[in-house]
C-alpha cells in the first residue's frame, strides 16, 4: 500500500510499452477523451477540464456516456485518469449549484446520479490512476467518491 501512495501514475504505466501501438480513441470531447488498447482490451478514460477537473453537468455526461461506450465495445478494463499532473479532480462545481437555473440544477443532479449508478453497475474492472504526487491535492468530496467507486467496488 505505501508504493502506491507514493508513485506517481501514469495510465501508459499499468499497460505493457509494447500494448500501446494498438491504442484507438473511442470517443473524445473537450472534456474527456477514452482510448482503448485493442490488443488488452483495457480503456483509459482521462477528464480534461482545466484547471482542477471540477464536476460539472458537461463533464458528468462525458463520463457516463465514456463508460457506456466502453463497456458496449467489451472493453475488460477502465482506468479512469487525468490530465493534469496535480490535481486528479476538484469534486462537485459549486458554480452549478450557487444560484442555480431551476432546470439545469436539476439536470445537474440527474446526471450525478446517473453517473455514480453507471459506475457502481459498470461489469468493467475500474481502476483510478490518480496522477499528483501529494494526496493533498486530491479534493475530499465527490470526486474522493469517484476514487472510491472505481477502487472499492469493480
Amino acid at each position: 500500500m505505501n508504493i502506491i501512495r507514493s508513485a506517481r501514475f501514469n495510465a501508459s504505466t499499468l499497460v505493457p510499452k509494447n500494448c500501446w501501438s494498438v491504442v484507438r480513441s473511442l470517443s473524445s470531447t473537450e472534456l474527456t477523451k477514452l482510448e482503448v488498447n485493442d490488443k488488452t482490451g483495457i480503456a483509459v478514460l482521462t477528464l480534461n477540464r482545466p484547471p482542477v477537473n471540477s464536476l460539472n453537468l458537461e463533464l458528468l455526461t462525458d463520463i457516463r456516456n465514456s463508460i457506456k461506450d466502453a463497456e458496449s465495445n467489451k472493453c475488460k478494463g477502465l482506468i479512469l485518469t487525468s490530465s493534469s499532473n496535480s490535481v486528479f479532480s476538484a469534486g462537485l462545481d459549486f458554480l452549478e449549484m450557487y444560484q442555480p437555473n431551476e432546470e439545469r440544477l436539476k439536470s445537474f443532479w440527474t446526471a450525478l446520479q446517473s453517473t455514480w449508478m453507471t459506475l457502481y453497475g459498470s461489469k468493467i474492472p475500474t481502476a483510478a490512476a490518480i496522477n499528483v504526487s501529494n494526496r493533498s491535492f486530491f479534493a475530499w468530496g465527490q470526486s474522493t467518491n469517484l476514487y472510491k467507486i472505481v477502487h472499492l467496488y469493480n
